[in-house]
């Protein structure tokens, strides 16, 4: 079933860097315990967001999803954690917040969680939404044959500016892997075939940012 995610993008306060990572391992015990998965993203090559952090809680379905986000808002310690965060005295400052409604690529995907995650936005051109998600389909089946796992389209709801955007997030093993994985835009035709229409301007989406973020452990 699709997947629903929130994420929340912050940065951390000068001199705070491991009181930030402290504030998410609690955060993720937190909510963890309602059963909804989370983890902590740093930017390290992503433009004007290098250096951010995106904590994300992953929810199994939409079902999921209101159950559980019920139960976490009624959570005591979430909410005195939530306040704590808007605090002088909070390791961070939260810059955006977003949900996330994936979006079902044709085939089976890899599973699986990697060290470093790829994530491209996009705005699909008007008319083009149907081609740019196979557009996503063959880009996730090219990086899954070079070692990606996880693959997962989706689109931004509730992210202000960025609602109705397109994405998708790509897991390598290593920085290696996703390095290497660059040969395929020239090496593979169809890898070629997008890239080619992505620079021209006849593919079925205009991409919009970029950017490598590491798994931090949680």
């Amino acid at each position: 079933m699709p997947r629903i995610t929130y994420s929340s993008v912050s940065k951390p306060q000068p001199d705070r860097l491991e009181d930030a990572i402290e504030l998410a391992r609690q955060a993720g015990k937190l909510i963890g315990r309602h059963g909804a998965e989370c983890r902590l993203l740093a930017a390290q090559t992503a433009g004007e967001a290098t250096g951010t952090f995106v904590f994300t809680i992953e929810f199994e379905s939409v079902e999921k999803y209101a159950k559980q986000i019920e139960e976490i808002d009624a959570d005591t310690e979430v909410r005195d954690l939530q306040v704590n965060m808007t605090r002088s005295s909070s390791p961070i400052v939260t810059l955006s917040t977003a949900l996330s409604n994936e979006l079902p690529l044709a085939g089976t995907r890899k599973k699986g969680r990697g060290s470093v995650i790829e994530v491209h936005m996009l705005k699909a051109a008007t008319g083009r939404f149907e081609n740019a998600l196979q557009d996503l389909g063959t880009v996730a089946t090219l990086v899954e044959k070079v070692g990606a796992v996880n693959v997962q389209a989706f689109t931004l709801t509730a992210a202000g500016t960025l609602s109705g955007t397109i994405g998708i997030s790509i897991e390598w093993p290593s920085v290696g892997t996703q390095a290497k994985s660059g040969l395929i835009w020239e090496s593979d035709p169809q890898g070629a075939a997008l890239m080619a229409g992505m620079l021209n301007g006849t593919s079925s989406s205009t991409l919009l940012s970029s950017a490598i973020y590491r798994d931090v452990p949680l």
